[in-house]
């Protein structure tokens, strides 16, 4: 029984990916890092401090999601003002409830928007919780 493995081409990181800026160790904060290969088309770094590896998604909210396009395009839609329920969000971008009531809570908590003010018809800032500006 000759049994052959249909090898799936499935890249996990959207093109927005693998050109980010990595400036320090998500583990360490250390700033002496070295690029050491890639993970699929990723660029990969080896800390000088702590000798671990990690990507530019390492330490943030995306780094463990795996369908990071439809994350991606519910951030947009978010961040573009749109007002969506939580079964709107899993029946548009075709995930579950539990799934979308995660990543809506993990993009209003980045974007430091009150999940009680995110209501139809009401505006709210975005405000970048790096430089806490709107």
């Amino acid at each position: 029984m000759n049994q052959q493995t249909k090898k799936v081409n499935r890249n996990p990181f959207p093109a927005e990916f693998v050109n980010l800026p990595v400036t320090k160790c998500p583990y360490c904060g250390s700033e002496r890092f070295v690029k050491y290969g890639k993970y699929i088309n990723v660029p990969r770094y080896r800390c000088k401090s702590c000798k671990r590896t990690f990507l530019p998604t390492s330490g943030s909210s995306i780094h463990y999601i795996n369908k990071k396009e439809k994350f991606l395009r519910l951030f947009e839609l978010i961040k573009g003002g749109e007002f969506l329920t939580v079964r709107k969000i899993s029946e548009k971008l075709e995930i579950s409830f539990l799934t979308a009531f995660d990543w809506r809570n993990k993009i209003l908590a980045a974007l430091k928007i009150d999940k009680e003010n995110y209501k139809p018809g009401k505006t709210f800032k975005i405000v970048d919780s790096e430089t806490n500006s709107v």
